[in-house]
């Protein structure tokens, strides 16, 4: 779970990133604009640090990714390292080599899987620290204002603050320093207002929450004080707009008096010095009323770019993936690896199993491979990530496809193929009933058959096998773990006869 977790974090993150790349550039284009524009824009990045999912457009401004950053670091190659195999490997005959190949590419993921573990584990530790430390921030300043004097509705002074903010986001409480002027406290108070008007408090709280699970991304901290600028440059405008123009001297110097020395994130409230004083004095100095024409034409970029950057590319998250031409280039140099292909259903027209080459689905009627879907091309659609967990319907029409983290837990089943068209397609929600196979490991009939058949001596054995009425389907490969050596085997229990299909042939 927490791999997975961080993964999708990771992807988050990084279509993030491209947003907040364009929006950089877009604030430089909108920068004589009023800053609500600019402010506004920020809201799509929140979005994108926050919701995983989003609709497909063809006016989206993002690129379309061919792999995912999940799939680019779960499909890197790994070393081989030891690892329990799931395949039945009988003692070999005198003279039969049956050492593992030097390279294994199913190896276990172990090396991987620790580095994925570790970079959750220090992501969590990350998340946790900016929210305790905004706590205790928190907590320190309530008791600062312990003896704030009450002046009226959610106002309050005191002598212990040197600047004025909002605390508080369901019931917000705006304290002032209580040496404040009457011309300042009329500033202040509108300045504060108007946050609590356009719910800024919410929106910061959320702001901060999104910098915590991002706390990586550089690219991140760079939004959430540019956002925080913008979003106190934009409540300086408004003020000045319902004040009128005249009384922008007085209302900087405000700003310049109680600008804040020591600036707060997170758990710290919104405060009317906060953000870069000398940039803001000078955007309320130079703040004019906008044409028609100059806000018309800011309004066509922020709704342009909101649209744009909010939607994904049509065919970006692989809502549906056509069945590709049948490609087993691969296959000759491919080795089986620690784990024999795994028979997940059978029946007498077709044969469904997964392995190093990703999912199949074999005719048994036709002797010949329906369909394969590589390991390379599941990652594609963030499927198996980074292992497959995939279970058959029980009468072998649809493969339920999911994502196994190799440490115990796996995710809830998220596409599904459909086995006559080889498409597959995102699914949510509960799988039709599952087809059930048996394990020679787990019904002890390993040592039964070894006696019986004499392949059980002589081959790899897959540990899976399916019972079909009379007979029944297994998975069979040469000792020399090549995986174009792979062998369906279908054995009759009344006269131990067998018909064999030679999975692969076809690369040969």
């Amino acid at each position: 779970m927490l791999e997975k977790l961080f993964l999708q974090t990771l992807d988050m993150s990084f279509t993030a990133s491209m947003v907040i790349l364009v929006v950089l550039a877009a604030r430089l284009l909108l920068k004589r604009a009023p800053k609500i524009f600019a402010y506004a824009l920020w809201s799509v990045v929140l979005v994108r640090l926050l919701f995983p999912v989003s609709l497909e457009s063809v006016a989206s401004l993002l690129p379309l990714k061919t792999a995912s950053v999940t799939g680019s670091i779960t499909g890197m190659a790994l070393p081989a390292v030891p690892t329990e195999a799931v395949a039945v490997i009988p003692a070999a005959p005198a003279g039969l080599e049956t050492s593992l190949p030097p390279s294994a590419p199913y190896a276990s993921a172990d090396p991987l899987q620790l580095w994925i573990f570790t970079g959750g584990l220090i992501w969590v530790i990350g998340f946790a620290a900016l929210l305790l430390y905004s706590l205790i921030s928190l907590l320190k300043l309530r008791n600062c204002l312990k003896d704030a004097v009450h002046c009226s509705e959610n106002i309050y002074t005191s002598n212990r603050i040197h600047t004025a903010f909002v605390m508080g986001v369901f019931r917000p409480v705006i304290y002032l320093p209580a040496h404040l002027s009457d011309k300042e406290r009329s500033y202040i108070l509108l300045h504060e207002q108007t946050h609590i008007r356009r719910f800024d408090p919410i929106i910061k709280l959320v702001a901060f929450l999104a910098l915590c699970i991002h706390w990586f991304n550089p690219l991140v901290w760079l939004a959430f004080f540019l956002s925080a600028k913008d979003m106190e440059m934009s409540c300086d405008e408004a003020v000045i707009k319902r004040l009128g123009h005249d009384v922008k001297k007085d209302y900087s110097s405000s700003l310049l008096t109680l600008a804040t020395s020591n600036r707060r994130i997170g758990g710290a409230p919104l405060a009317f010095g906060e953000g870069d004083t000398k940039d803001r004095i000078k955007n309320v100095l130079r703040y004019k009323k906008t044409g028609g024409w100059a806000l018309a034409l800011a309004t066509l970029v922020l709704i342009t770019l909101c649209f744009g950057l909010l939607t994904d590319p049509v065919g970006s998250r692989g809502a549906e993936m056509a069945p590709r031409p049948l490609d087993l280039s691969d296959i000759e140099q491919m080795n089986i690896g620690a784990e024999m292909p795994w028979l997940m259903y059978g029946d007498g027209t077709r044969a469904i199993m997964q392995g190093t080459f990703g999912l199949l689905v074999y005719d048994i009627e036709n002797r010949k491979i329906h369909s394969r879907i590589s390991s390379d091309e599941l990652k594609e659609q963030n499927i198996g990530i980074p292992f497959l967990h995939a279970a058959a319907s029980d009468n072998g029409n649809a493969v339920y496809l999911g994502s196994d983290a190799a440490t115990g837990a796996v995710s809830d089943f998220t596409h599904v193929l459909d086995v006559k068209s080889s498409r597959i397609g995102t699914f949510s929600g509960e799988p039709k009933p599952l087809f059930k196979g048996e394990s020679l490991s787990d019904t002890g009939k390993y040592a039964e058959y070894s006696t019986k058949y004499s392949d059980f001596q002589t081959k790899l054995i897959g540990d899976a096998i399916v019972e079909h009425g009379d007979s029944f389907f297994y998975l069979r490969a040469d000792s020399d773990w090549s995986i174009k050596s792979l062998e369906l085997v279908r054995r009759s229990h009344s006269d131990n006869t067998e018909d064999v299909y030679r999975i692969f042939d076809q690369a040969r």
